[in-house]
């Protein structure tokens, strides 16, 4: 019995590995080979001995303590620095690629992608930069009260006369009075004055809040063509004029389309410019409950607000310090509760970065962390330079370029 039970497993077939499962294997062994070696030198665990920390690379710029510094990124590593004493431009390596000196008593910056302009409160004269360097100057009529850049280098300026205001956009081929556009307000047409205005992208469009003072608050937002041939048949360019009845305007802007959104004291309202016969239809209208602190608008397809305090008689509220991210329909994409006061808002890279005194928080537009920061200086600002996890941080004298990277959590270096 036990030899023919020999024979039988000495006779039987044995079982083997097919050639693909062998494959496979060999496969399997690679990967956790190269899973092993990643933990390994990489430095990872999965205890709490390891950390994403802000590493400050020793980059910067230093400035004079009372320069008033502004600083500015096109998402890259190349930021401006514009200040009382002039402009200049460096990448994040601190290496100034260059410099232009200036003499201001009281600056006004206004930026948007590549394009930085600076002039003085009341001053005659506008200096637009580009990456480059100098891209055009412009001599005003009248003294700068405020003003706004489109990324494609249109200049939007509102000026103050002795009797009157004025609002004017300018362009690197044509500088000078009346530049491209022009509109003013003058004694006897009643207690009005412009507060905002901003240019579309393509050049075609302007709008204006003017607000009027005469017996309610109230503002006018006008809507108005830039050239010539779009306006010949018009009063000075108007094409519409929306009423804000007992409102006025706290931020606006053209987005994406032509789409475009303004903040007032009580609602968020979006409308549609154009195109073919230029009228501004309202799409949305968003009531407030809260006051904002903050209305920002960033990446051409959103904005943000940040809540304030309750505005009186409003029942329900948001506490103070949420955040809201929407897109240019009104739709809301995100929100984050800062959970106090903001003190901070900067925007890049389709994301946020967040600020409660010296506590930073970054989050993308659906409103989902990216990362939080606490800065052992009193901060002057912070922005991101050439993604999310490299930023510019600007102290009393100095800004440095910091870089987030995995450290050990007892690592002081």
């Amino acid at each position: 019995m036990n030899d023919q039970m020999n024979n039988y497993y000495e006779n039987t077939p044995k079982p083997r590995f097919s050639t693909a499962i062998k494959i496979l294997i060999a496969v399997g062994i690679v990967l956790v080979v190269i899973l092993v070696q990643f933990f390994v030198f990489s430095g990872f665990t999965f205890g709490s001995d390891r950390d994403m920390r802000f590493d400050n690379t020793g980059l910067g710029v230093s400035y004079n303590f009372d320069s008033s510094p502004v600083f500015h990124s096109n998402d890259n590593r190349l930021f401006f620095t514009a200040s009382r004493d002039g402009v200049s431009f460096r990448p994040s390596n601190g290496v100034l690629e260059w410099n232009a000196t200036h003499s201001f008593t009281s600056p006004i910056v206004a930026a948007r992608g590549e394009i930085l302009a600076i002039g003085d409160y009341r001053g005659r004269n506008v200096f637009v930069y580009n990456e480059d360097g100098l891209f055009f100057t412009v001599e005003l009529e009248a003294g700068l009260i405020s003003m706004s850049v489109t990324a494609s280098g249109l200049l939007t300026a509102i000026v103050s006369y002795d009797t009157g205001f004025g609002v004017y956009v300018y362009n690197e081929n044509i500088n000078s009075y009346p530049g491209l556009f022009y509109w003013s307000v003058h004694e006897g047409e009643g207690m009005q004055f412009p507060t905002h205005a901003e240019t579309s992208e393509d050049g075609r469009y302007i709008a204006i809040a003017v607000a009027h003072l005469d017996v309610f608050i109230e503002t006018h937002l006008q809507f108005r063509y830039i050239n010539q041939r779009d306006a010949w048949n018009t009063d000075r360019g108007l094409f519409n004029t929306q009423i804000l009845d007992r409102q006025l305007v706290t931020n606006m802007s053209f987005m994406n389309n032509n789409r475009f959104v303004v903040g007032t004291t009580s609602n968020l309202i979006g409308f549609q410019v154009g195109p073919s016969h230029g009228f501004a239809n309202e799409l949305w209208r968003e009531p407030l409950n809260n006051r904002l602190s903050h209305l920002e608008f960033f990446g051409g397809a959103h904005f943000v607000t940040i809540t304030d305090d309750r505005i009186p008689g409003v029942d329900e509220s948001d506490p103070v310090g949420m955040v809201r991210i929407f897109n240019s329909n009104g739709v809301e994409t995100g929100n984050f509760n800062l959970g106090r006061r903001a003190t901070h808002l900067r925007t890049g890279h389709n994301a946020l970065i967040l600020g409660t005194d010296r506590n930073f928080h970054a989050i993308d537009f659906r409103g989902s962390p990216l990362w939080s920061h606490t800065s052992i200086y009193d901060t002057r600002d912070i922005l991101f330079l050439d993604n999310t996890d490299t930023i510019l941080i600007a102290a009393s004298s100095r800004a440095d370029v910091y870089r987030r990277r995995r450290v050990r959590a007892n690592d002081e270096n």
